[in-house]
């Protein structure tokens, strides 16, 4: 019985028809074509518990994503969820991103741990995330990332962004050389 309810209800996400246009998209056109393509869509509309919702439904309606795209899609919920702080969901879901080939590419599983660690407010860990990286590759753009989670971390992650990008006002010397 449990399975028969469990197979409806997945039929019934995957019947949506909201989904439904979203699953009908392949994995690059839904995940990654930013600012405006896919699910990205909706961000900055205020809509980031859909957009969750749309990325798990994708995940589980979407066939023939490879073990890589998985995992990016699910660490992206895990960032919206983190963004509605929802930290536990974010966590839950961050914690299904591992993934080795990943990993071999671009240090993801450092970078997973250290955007893990941050969720969990746990300065130590972030910092040894990113000391992974910045041993294996100083000039990975996960560094940058990873610094950045460290000066914002007493920020919520749903302000991150924001904290990174804040620019400092330099006073300007217009008198100067320039080198």
């Amino acid at each position: 019985m449990f399975l028969s309810i469990s197979a409806q209800a997945l039929d019934d996400t995957c019947k949506s028809l909201q989904l439904k246009k979203y699953v009908e998209m392949d994995y690059k056109a839904f995940d990654q074509s930013p600012p405006n393509g896919g699910w990205r869509e909706l961000q900055d509309k205020g809509q980031d518990l859909e957009i969750a919702k749309i990325i798990d439904g994708y995940l589980k309606c979407r066939s023939g994503l490879t073990a890589e795209q998985k995992a990016t899609l699910v660490f992206h919920s895990g960032q919206i969820y983190a963004d509605l702080e929802k930290n536990d969901f974010a966590i839950e879901r961050m914690k299904k991103a591992y993934n080795a080939d990943l990993d071999k590419k671009y240090h993801w599983n450092s970078f997973v741990d250290g955007t893990i660690a941050f969720l969990q407010r746990d300065l130590k860990k972030l910092t040894v995330a990113r000391d992974k990286v910045l041993l294996a590759e100083p000039d990975h753009p996960y560094v940058e990332t990873l610094n950045d989670l460290i000066k914002c971390f007493k920020r919520p992650y749903k302000d991150f962004d924001r904290c990174r990008n804040k620019q400092t006002t330099k006073p300007s010397h217009s008198n100067s050389a320039t080198h």
